[in-house]
């Protein structure tokens, strides 16, 4: 029963996470990308954090609950897990440690990825996403470098990321616009 309820909670995160992320590519293709000088507008960027407050309070409860959930099931011992033998209560425990990681990285990437939204000049300056480590080796500094990279630097960013190499230079840049966060089109010259 519990691994349905384990499911139902990593699912509904993951849904959480591809609605802010979508949030993310709407905000950065409108008013932010759009060169009138204003700015984006207060109530977009608290919007988007709102919506980022209310996922990481998600991924704090779903964190409770996979707690709980693991120490009723130690507390409850070998009588509750009828069916299921020690080695696939291992791997399910192991599966459930490497989607909280990859949840948390997901987190960690999020304001970098929101602040890249917002690069919509060649002089703006880039952040890279958490990768677990340092950032990739000759990561851009700004929004002009990114545009201007060789295919082995776009190669190095998104094995960084563990996004798989496919495609000619201008599907490399592409992938890794979004991997970062980095609004499409054409940046002004500002």
């Amino acid at each position: 029963m519990w691994p349905n309820q384990l499911a139902s909670a990593l699912s509904s995160a993951g849904e959480q996470l591809i609605a802010a992320s979508r949030d993310i590519a709407q905000a950065s293709s409108s008013p932010y990308s759009a060169p009138s000088g204003n700015g984006p507008s207060n109530a977009d960027f608290n919007s988007i954090l709102a919506r980022l407050s209310a996922i990481e309070e998600g991924q704090a409860l779903l964190r409770k609950d996979v707690q709980d959930l693991k120490s009723a099931s130690s507390a409850a011992g070998p009588s509750s897990a009828a069916g299921l033998s020690s080695s696939s209560t291992g791997d399910l425990e192991k599966r459930i440690e490497e989607l909280q990681e990859a949840l948390r990285m997901n987190q960690e990437q999020l304001y970098a990825r929101l602040h890249n939204a917002r690069a919509t000049t060649n002089k703006s300056s880039v952040m890279a996403p958490a990768t677990g480590s340092k950032p990739p080796a000759g990561f851009p500094a700004t929004r002009g470098e990114f545009e201007h990279l060789t295919r082995e630097r776009y190669e190095a960013i998104l094995k960084a990321y563990n996004v798989p190499l496919r495609g000619d230079t201008a599907a490399k840049k592409e992938a890794a616009r979004i991997v970062l966060g980095i609004p499409s089109g054409e940046p002004t010259s500002k």
